[in-house]
């Protein structure tokens, strides 16, 4: 039996939130529902639910599939029941020294903190600014049910730190996209961060779990289960899709990958075994062997 892992936002799904039409043969082929799936994103699980039910709905032969469901960059898995199996979290603490100097380089730096199904957006001081963030916002509600669940959220980016109860990630948007991951690799070079450039919303984040960690770890889980969903004994043997910077380890380190999308980073593309858009040979190979 087969384990395909996908990224969401970019490989699966335009940016308008609707699937790209060059991945439905892939979804459309009924041997896909024999198979092991999994969503590694770096979305939250409200995202993640919607696509679930978007797939079921448009294709009625996957209507039993359960998923495992990696969000956040691997900071939280869900098993196929829904239960949270895994979870990292940010140290508050580290997390407020580091804000700090941020906003010491760029006082007008726009900073988000992403708990497990919100993303909260620190209202900017800056009037341009704060209407940039709420354009944002109204773009993704447009989406519906797939738009990223944004809210401004008032007080200085400390000061919500200590409103909200669990943060898993943190998103920075300073001068530039290059400026901004520099002065992060600076600040997050501990061995339990990693830092990610994303090129598809132009930001970069900060989170403790890596995609490639949680691969491993739902291997890991299904080996304490007795592996009854014939998952491959490594993470390595799971055939995987993606299109960013954060999907790069796994791209690197899966035995069969696929970079999908178009006008990807040609680090991206050199780091995937394959370079694909359209899905239909992939799909016909892969399902129906």
């Amino acid at each position: 039996m087969k384990t395909f892992a996908f990224d969401i936002d970019g490989t699966l799904l335009k940016k308008d939130g609707q699937l790209s039409p060059s991945v439905i043969p892939f979804f459309k082929n009924k041997n896909l529902a024999k198979c092991n799936l999994i969503f590694a994103t770096g979305n939250t699980k409200k995202v993640i639910n919607a696509l679930n039910k978007e797939l079921k709905q448009n294709f009625p032969h996957l209507e039993n599939i359960k998923p495992y469901y990696s969000s956040i960059n691997g900071s939280i898995i869900y098993n196929p029941k829904g239960e949270i199996v895994y979870d990292f979290k940010l140290d508050k603490i580290d997390l407020k020294n580091k804000i700090d100097k941020i906003l010491q380089e760029d006082k007008n730096a726009i900073i988000m903190y992403v708990t497990s199904n919100h993303y909260w957006i620190v209202e900017p001081k800056d009037e341009k600014l704060n209407q940039l963030a709420d354009n944002f916002i109204e773009h993704e509600k447009n989406k519906g049910d797939i738009g990223m669940p944004f809210s401004k959220i008032g007080g200085t980016p400390n000061e919500v730190i200590e409103k909200l109860d669990d943060i898993y990630g943190l998103i920075v948007v300073m001068k530039n996209i290059n400026d901004t991951y520099e002065t992060l690799i600076k600040l997050f070079n501990q061995s339990e961060y990693e830092v990610y450039k994303d090129s598809y919303f132009g930001v970069c984040s900060v989170t403790r779990g890596t995609k490639w960690k949680s691969l491993k770890k739902i291997v890991e889980i299904e080996q304490q289960n007795g592996n009854n969903n014939n998952f491959p004994n490594k993470a390595e043997d799971i055939i995987f899709f993606g299109d960013g910077f954060n999907d790069i380890e796994c791209l690197q380190k899966c035995n069969l990958s696929f970079a999908r999308g178009i006008n990807l980073e040609k680090e991206i593309v050199e780091s995937a075994k394959y370079y694909v858009d359209d899905l239909t040979d992939v799909a016909n190979k892969l399902l129906n062997d």
